[in-house]
Parts: C-alpha cells; sequence; structure tokens
C-alpha cells in the first residue's frame, strides 16, 4: 500500500571510532570481493597465499583481481570506478552475476568509496597494454569472423573497435584475454575461438571438449597442487 513521503532529516551517525571513519570502508569492500575472487582449498576456506588471484564459484569465473592480473587485461583505475559505479567500461560490461554485484551493491556506493577500492586494487599496478589484434585469426576461423560480423558487428563494427557511448570495443575487453574461457562458453564455438585467436593473443583454437571442461579441470588441478606443496 502506497504512503505519502515524509520529510526527515537523516540522523547523524552514532558509529563509534574506527568504525566512522569512511577510508576505512575500502579495506571492508575489498574483503567482500575476496569471498568470490579468492580460490578455495578443500575444507573451502580461503586460501591465505592466493588472495585476489581469482576463483571458479557456481560455474563462473571470478576473475584475477590482484594489480598484475588486473594490468594484464588491461583495467586501470579509471575503468574500475566506471564498472563498479555504472557496470560499463572500456574493459566491458557486467552480465550474468556479476550485475548482481552493480544492482545490490557497488552502484549504491558514494564515487569516493568507489575511487579508493579501484584505487587500491590497481596500487603498483604497471601500466596496461592491450594486445594488438590478429588479423590472421579471419582465415584461422573463417567461420568465427563470419558469425562475428553478422550476430557482433552491428555494435562493435568490422575491425573491433566498438562506438562511442554504444559498445566497447573488443580491443580493450578483457573477456577474450582470459586463459580460462569459462566466460565465453556458449552456443557459437567458433565465435569463442575467434574472439580469443583475433584480440586475446591466443594462436591456436579450443576444440569443444576442452572449452567445455577446462574451467573446472584446470581449477581441481590447482587445487590439488597447492595442497600438495603444503603437505
Amino acid at each position: 500500500m502506497a504512503q505519502n513521503p515524509v520529510e526527515r532529516q537523516n540522523r547523524a551517525t552514532e558509529l563509534i571510532c574506527p568504525f566512522n571513519l569512511r577510508p576505512l570502508l575500502a579495506s571492508w569492500n575489498l574483503g567482500h570481493c575476496s569471498e568470490s575472487h579468492t580460490p578455495r582449498n578443500l575444507a573451502y576456506a580461503r586460501k591465505v597465499d592466493a588472495h585476489l588471484q581469482g576463483n571458479v564459484i557456481e560455474d563462473a569465473l571470478a576473475h584475477d583481481i590482484t594489480p598484475a592480473g588486473l594490468a594484464q587485461r588491461v583495467w586501470n583505475a579509471d575503468g574500475l570506478e566506471q564498472f563498479l559505479g555504472r557496470g560499463l567500461s572500456p574493459q566491458g560490461v557486467m552480465t550474468f552475476m556479476t550485475f548482481r554485484v552493480l544492482s545490490h551493491s557497488t552502484k549504491y556506493m558514494t564515487p569516493e568509496d568507489i575511487a579508493a577500492v579501484s584505487a587500491d586494487l590497481t596500487q603498483g599496478a604497471p601500466a596496461p597494454t592491450p594486445p594488438e589484434p590478429r588479423t590472421g585469426a579471419i582465415a584461422q576461423n573463417a567461420d568465427g569472423h563470419n558469425l562475428y560480423l553478422c550476430l557482433c558487428a552491428g555494435c562493435h563494427v568490422a575491425d573491433g573497435e566498438g562506438q562511442l557511448y554504444g559498445s566497447v570495443s573488443m580491443r580493450s575487453n578483457t573477456s577474450a584475454m582470459f586463459d580460462n574461457p569459462l566466460d565465453l562458453v556458449g552456443e557459437l564455438m567458433a565465435l569463442v575461438n575467434y574472439l580469443r585467436q583475433r584480440w586475446g593473443d591466443h594462436k591456436q583454437a579450443l576444440p569443444v571438449e576442452a572449452v567445455t571442461h577446462r574451467a573446472k579441470e584446470a581449477q581441481i588441478g590447482t587445487d590439488d597442487e597447492n595442497d600438495n606443496e603444503g603437505q
């Protein structure tokens, strides 16, 4: 039942120090990031020696968001601020599970808090350099190229440069750069390989079996190796 609005001034915070210090929210928010982006051991505890180095959760890839991992996929602080605040940046858009982070959390953060988180995640990161597009991928994967022209080029244009205020550039889009292609796996296997080959700097096409099982097998293998090293 709708109610008439009431004009009421917000109460001043009654939190005691240090909980009333807003800059500390950066560390608090990073703790939430760690829940998804840090890999787990067999007891499902976070691996302290792999903080923020990426994880597969609910069949989705929570990416490596260490400074080095972000720079490798051409992320910088400005791009992260756009991504966390609006869900859209030159590096990509929030989709699927990631969109929940925007709709339930980060879009409600102040610009100052988003800037603090972005600065912390990229602190000490090297300057990001996007890979050069491989035009040889057109001949290497003609089927994928044709699918791209039919299904994607209308927004991202034929050379993948995107359109201002309309679609992101494929050259800076990080989805094609991951060694683990889980986020790209879908109905169009040829398109997945084309994106990885032309804009992700991957030379070889992946067979269907490798794509559908690669993510989980890689995660299990990494977990077992790390567990054996700790014994």
